[in-house]
C-alpha cells in the first residue's frame, strides 16, 4: 500500500514543485505590489480577472477536461481539440466585443474591460496546453510553463508599477498567458503532428466541430458546473466591493492573490493530474480505484492541513513586517480565508472525476447549492450590517462544510469500500 501510494505521489512531483514554487513568487511578490498600487487598482484588478475566469469556462469548453479524460487507444483524437478551441474562441470574441462596446457607449466602461475578450482567449488557451503535457505525460513543459507564467507576471508587475502605468496589472495578467504560449506552442505542434504532414495539421481545424458534436453532452454538463463555481468564487468579492467599498475589495483581492490564487493553482494542477490517472485506472484497473482514492485523499489532507497551520500561524509576523500600513487590513481575513485551504487541495481535485464515474450532476448539485448560500450570505452581510471579517469567516465556514459534505456523499462509496463494483452512482 504504502509503495503504492509513493507511486502515485511521485507522478504529482512536478504538479506540486512547480506550483509550490508559484506560491513562493507570490508571496515575494505581495510586499512589492503593495508599494507600486493602491487597493482601489488592486480592488479594479481583482474584478477584472474574475470576469476573466468565469468567461474562460466558456471560452475553454471544458475541453481541457474531455482531453485527460479521452480513454486509453483513442488518442489520436488529440490534435482535433485545437480545432474544437479555435471554433468556440472565434465566435467568443465576435460575441464579447459588440456587448463591451453596447455597454462602454451607453453606461460607460473603465478601459480595462476592452482587454477582457483577449485575457479571456489567452487564459483560456495557456490552460489548453498544459491540460495538453499533463494528458502527454510531458510533465517538464508543464513545469515549466506553470512557473514561467507566475514569475512573467511578476515582473511586469514590478516593470509597470515603476513606470507608474495605470494599467500595469491588467497588462500583466495578459503578457503572462501570451509570453508562455508564444514558448510553448511549438514543442506542443511538434508533440502532436510528430511524423505527419500539414494536411493532418489542417484537418484539426476541419474536425473541430465534429470534436464538438461528439463531446457535446459532456460539455453541456460540465460548462454550466464550471461557470457556477467560478460565480461562487466571484460573488464574495463583488457583493465585498459593494458593501464595504473598493478598498475592501482590493484588501479581499490581496488575500485571494496571497491564498486563494496559489491554492487554485495547486487544486487546478492536482485535479488534471487526478483525472488522467483515475480514468487509467478506471478503464483498466477498477480493482485499484478505491485504493488510489483513499491514498490520494489521505495524503492530500495531510498536505493541506500543514500548510493551513502554516499560514493561519506565520501570516501575522510576516505581513506586520512587509506590508506597508494601509494594507495591513489583510492580517485579520487570512486565518479565516486559510479554511480554503483543506477543501481545495484534500477534496476539490477529486470532482473532476465526475467525468469518468458519470457523477456530473452531483457536482452541478454542489456548486448551485453553494452559490446560493453565498448570495445569502451576501444578503445577511448586508441586511445586518455584520463586519467584513465576520462575512469572510462565513464565507470560509460555509464553503468547507459544504465541500466536505458533497465529497463524502460522491467518494464515500469508494473511500469506504461500499461499492466494490465502482458502478457509476
Amino acid at each position: 500500500m504504502i509503495s503504492e501510494t509513493l507511486k502515485h505521489i511521485e507522478k504529482l512531483n512536478y504538479t506540486l514543485l512547480s506550483n509550490f514554487i508559484g506560491i513562493v513568487v507570490i508571496a515575494l511578490s505581495a510586499p512589492l505590489i503593495t508599494l507600486y498600487y493602491t487597493s482601489e487598482q488592486m480592488g479594479e484588478y481583482a474584478i477584472f480577472v474574475s470576469i476573466v475566469a468565469l468567461l474562460s469556462y466558456i471560452s475553454t469548453a471544458a475541453l481541457d477536461q474531455v482531453i485527460l479524460a479521452i480513454p486509453i487507444g483513442e488518442e489520436k483524437k488529440l490534435p482535433y481539440f485545437l480545432g474544437a478551441f479555435t471554433v468556440v474562441n472565434i465566435l467568443l470574441i465576435f460575441f464579447l466585443y459588440p456587448i463591451i462596446y453596447f455597454i462602454d457607449s451607453t453606461y460607460g466602461l473603465s478601459p480595462y474591460y476592452y482587454f477582457i475578450p483577449l485575457t479571456t482567449v489567452f487564459s483560456s488557451f495557456l490552460t489548453l496546453i498544459q491540460s495538453y503535457f499533463v494528458k502527454l505525460k510531458e510533465m517538464k513543459l508543464f513545469f515549466f510553463s506553470n512557473i514561467s507564467s507566475q514569475s512573467i507576471r511578476v515582473l511586469f508587475f514590478i516593470y509597470f508599477g515603476l513606470t507608474e502605468n495605470l494599467h500595469g496589472l491588467v497588462l500583466s495578467e495578459i503578457f503572462s498567458r501570451l509570453i508562455p504560449i508564444s514558448l510553448y506552442i511549438l514543442p506542443l505542434i511538434n508533440r502532436l503532428f510528430k511524423n505527419k504532414g500539414m494536411t493532418e495539421f489542417y484537418n484539426t481545424f476541419s474536425n473541430g466541430f465534429s470534436i464538438l458534436r461528439e463531446n457535446k453532452e459532456v460539455i453541456k454538463k460540465f460548462v454550466p458546473s464550471q461557470l457556477i463555481e467560478s460565480a461562487q468564487a466571484s460573488l464574495p468579492l463583488y457583493y465585498i466591493g459593494a458593501i464595504f467599498g473598493l478598498e475592501s475589495a482590493g484588501i479581499y483581492g490581496l488575500a485571494q492573490r496571497l491564498i486563494t490564487v496559489p491554492i487554485f493553482l495547486i487544486s487546478r494542477g492536482l485535479s488534471d493530474v487526478l483525472l488522467r490517472e483515475a480514468t487509467e485506472l478506471f478503464t483498466t484497473k477498477r480493482q485499484d480505484f478505491s485504493q488510489y482514492i483513499r491514498n490520494m485523499h489521505l495524503f492530500l489532507f495531510g498536505l493541506s492541513s500543514i500548510l493551513f497551520f502554516v499560514i493561519f500561524l506565520a501570516s501575522k509576523p510576516i505581513l506586520e513586517i512587509f506590508l506597508p500600513p494601509n494594507w495591513l487590513g489583510i492580517i485579520p481575513i487570512l486565518p479565516p480565508m486559510s479554511l480554503i485551504i483543506i477543501n481545495r487541495i484534500s477534496m476539490n481535485p477529486f470532482f473532476a472525476m465526475t467525468i469518468p464515474l458519470r457523477k456530473n450532476l452531483y457536482k452541478l448539485l454542489y456548486e448551485l447549492t453553494g452559490t446560493v448560500l453565498i448570495l445569502i450570505i451576501g444578503g445577511i452581510c448586508y441586511f445586518e450590517h455584520l463586519s467584513f471579517y465576520s462575512c469572510v469567516l462565513m464565507i470560509s465556514a460555509i464553503t468547507l462544510t459544504l465541500s466536505s459534505i458533497f465529497f463524502y456523499i460522491i467518494f464515500g462509496p469508494y473511500l469506504f469500500k461500499l461499492n466494490d463494483k465502482h458502478s457509476p452512482i
